[in-house]
């Protein structure tokens, strides 16, 4: 279920808003000339491309949900602040619209735009990872489909209170995430599969995990080239000498000679 209604979630955040219809927003709501808004458009399309840089280094050092539920919070805040400046529709809430703009979609880059592939491949199990991976690219280009067809008619009904319909699906994406999305930073695919498991069952899994990965040892050759390097590592720092018995010698034999005495005739 995660990985299903994680990408809608990303969707109902109201990037498409922003990614799709900013220079319709910055003419038609803003008052912008046509070639001004497709410039800040483009403009924009650069700093989503700026912000990103800095979301490789927060997705593992912050962690998945901190960044979830902290982006959302503030996409939600962004939102607001974009419907009360769009309402008052003067020169100076138009400047503080566009930063408005700018600064929701370096919290979307930040939080969950960098995730959207990495996440739902990560919670699934491994049995099913590729039915699910479908499943959430299909929820994806579904609620991407959704909301980018509700959202010309609701700008032009409504206008600025659609914004405040995305801040609502925010506070309710951070609420998911609080409740039902674990964190899978600094963790391995296997121990995402234990997260998932009730108590009593993790135990046997461990069991059965180990089991399967001593046999796969048995028919692998380098990890037991590995371990071979390793024991004969130890047993040469408990001496030399042992650590030479274990070595088969070269079938070859060294023949030291004797010294031979040369007499001197005077």
């Amino acid at each position: 279920m995660n990985a299903s209604h994680y990408p809608v979630l990303i969707h109902l955040s109201g990037i498409n808003i922003v990614s799709y219809y900013a220079p319709t927003l910055f003419h038609d709501s803003l008052g912008m000339g046509q070639e001004q808004a497709l410039f800040v458009g483009c403009f924009l399309q650069v700093w989503y491309i700026i912000a990103s840089f800095l979301t490789w280094y927060m997705i593992d050092s912050v962690g998945r949900r901190r960044l979830f539920i902290t982006m959302a919070i503030g996409m939600c805040v962004v939102l607001i602040c974009e419907a009360i400046t769009v309402a008052i529709d003067n020169k100076a809430s138009g400047v503080a619209a566009v930063f408005f703009v700018f600064a929701f979609e370096a919290c979307f880059t930040w939080g969950w735009m960098a995730t959207v592939w990495v996440y739902p491949a990560e919670i699934l199990p491994l049995k099913i990872r590729s039915k699910g991976a479908a499943l959430a690219a299909a929820a994806d280009f579904l609620g991407n489909f959704l909301v980018v067809e509700i959202t010309p008619p609701a700008l032009q009904n409504i206008g600025y209170k659609t914004y405040i319909i995305f801040a609502v699906f925010n506070i309710v994406a951070a609420s998911i995430v609080w409740c039902f999305y674990p964190e899978t930073s600094y963790l391995n695919l296997e121990s995402v599969d234990l997260l998932f498991l009730p108590d009593e069952d993790q135990d046997q899994e461990i069991e059965a995990k180990r089991n399967f990965y001593q046999k796969a040892l048995q028919w692998n050759v380098v990890p037991r080239a590995r371990i071979a390097v390793n024991e004969a590592k130890q047993r040469k720092k408990a001496g030399f000498a042992e650590a030479l018995g274990d070595i088969e010698p070269a079938q070859a034999s060294i023949k030291i000679s004797e010294p031979v005495h040369v007499e001197h005739k005077g």
